[in-house]
């Protein structure tokens, strides 16, 4: 018999010999059984004795073949890789979860809830696809004034990539009357917030003030 190790699986239909009682039987373990190996190479042939009324089995063991995945690491929504492609291997039939590929990668944050499962195919077609945020630091601005006895203010921040566009970005405070400093901040929750178009996200900011 043909069998998958741990499944009992048939892959081969079985061989069937016959002899006297007490003749010694010999049986060779198939090379061609697609996408399986034998278990144990060196057992590649086995030996059965003969013995009237009864059935023995010569039973060799197969495993699946491994096969090779590809995981890619691309900037959220795109097909812009934020670092090499990786080539993996596993049995074919294992399933594989993007989620254990969410690598850290210097300037990027990982999309969170990546929860794809792909089966690892034998032809070596199965490709996961991670997705990343670009971080990006928001700087509020920082302004100098003469006094005047009137309020005066500060406005606005900057983005570090220009082509970052954040929606409900709230600063507080920078403003006032007489001489002093006036912090001008970001609310919290700022950090986090991902852009309008899903590519970046507020991984620092930097507070700025107004200068009277």
């Amino acid at each position: 018999k043909y069998l998958e190790r741990g499944t009992g699986k048939e892959l081969s239909p079985a061989d069937t010999f016959y002899g006297h009682a007490g003749e010694v039987v010999t049986a060779n373990a198939k090379s061609d059984i697609k996408g399986y190996h034998l278990v144990n190479p060196t057992q590649a042939s086995g030996e059965a004795t003969l013995v009237e009324g009864e059935t023995p089995e010569i039973v060799f063991y197969y495993e699946k073949d491994v096969a090779n995945y590809q995981v890619n690491y691309f900037l959220n929504g795109t097909e812009q890789k934020v670092a090499d492609s990786e080539t993996h291997s596993a049995p074919w039939g294992s399933k594989v979860a993007a989620s254990n590929f969410a690598n850290k990668i210097n300037g990027y944050t990982a999309v969170p809830g990546q929860t794809a499962t792909e089966t690892v195919k034998l032809d070596g077609s199965t490709v996961i696809n991670i997705y990343y945020y670009q971080n990006v630091t928001l700087t509020a601005n920082t302004a100098t004034t003469e006094y005047t006895g009137e309020l005066q203010y500060v406005e606005g921040y900057t983005c570090d990539v220009a082509d970052a566009k954040f929606a409900g970005v709230t600063l507080l405070d920078g403003k006032g009357t007489d001489a002093g400093d006036y912090p001008y901040t970001f609310a919290s929750g700022t950090a986090g917030m991902v852009s309008t178009d899903g590519k970046y996200i507020v991984a620092n900011t930097n507070d700025g003030k107004l200068v009277i």
